[in-house]
């Protein structure tokens, strides 16, 4: 399963910010890319986007899916460093769907490579 974005709005969300924010904060790019992947977490979190800053620690989510608080937990974890998320849960299907395991894998990519990251062709399939 190759997942680049949970949907085409979640694309549009992300590529909207993008324009906005400091693309060079790697690990910044990475926690906007899975919070904007879930419309009622993106919901919640826009109004505290600042150029290069989210308060992530601050943001208390309210109505939130198991799917949304997964992703942003993750985000707070390559964001913050915190450690919500373990290496047992990712390697759990019963704890982290494939879906959320690929925008993980995917935020991973860009907190280490950069947002172009996402963007790259896979030769191998052509």
């Amino acid at each position: 399963m190759d997942i680049k974005f949970n949907s085409k709005s979640h694309q549009e969300r992300f590529e909207r910010t993008l324009k906005g924010i400091n693309k060079k904060h790697k690990a910044f790019v990475a926690a906007v890319y899975l919070l904007t992947a879930d419309r009622l977490v993106w919901n919640q979190c826009w109004s505290r986007l600042q150029y290069s800053d989210i308060p992530l620690e601050r943001i208390r989510l309210h109505n939130s899916n198991n799917y949304g608080y997964t992703l942003f937990c993750a985000a707070k974890d390559l964001y913050l460093g915190t450690k919500y998320i373990t290496i047992e849960d990712l390697a759990d299907w019963s704890t982290i769907s494939q879906r959320e395991f690929s925008l993980i894998c995917n935020a991973v990519a860009i907190k280490r490579y950069g947002v172009n990251s996402i963007y790259l062709i896979d030769d191998e399939r052509r």
